[in-house]
């Protein structure tokens, strides 16, 4: 199964101790500039305080090797945000 609308990806992400001892602040980088949420640690592929896992998205749309996706949490910088698609990860996949 690849990417496509509505579908549960990883997205790379880097993250720091939030406010809450079981929330964390995520910074994702893409093409079009950065994303900063406050998100519940369950949402990470590995629930750690600090450094580089993925954190769980939805994809909205995907066209010409990018994705659009919503992300969780208390985004500090809202909307959808763009990503690379070489750097979503289906879901489920083996890959990580």
């Amino acid at each position: 199964m690849g990417l496509a609308a509505g579908r549960r990806v990883w997205v790379e992400c880097e993250v720091k101790p939030g406010p809450f001892s079981n929330e964390r602040l995520v910074r994702i980088v893409g093409p079009s500039g950065e994303w900063f949420g406050f998100v519940g640690e369950f949402l990470l592929r590995e629930q750690i305080e600090r450094g580089s896992t993925a954190v769980q998205g939805i994809v909205d749309e995907v066209t010409n090797g990018r994705v659009s996706l919503f992300l969780p949490g208390a985004s500090i910088t809202g909307g959808v945000f763009e990503q690379d698609s070489a750097r979503v990860t289906p879901f489920g996949s083996l890959q990580a």
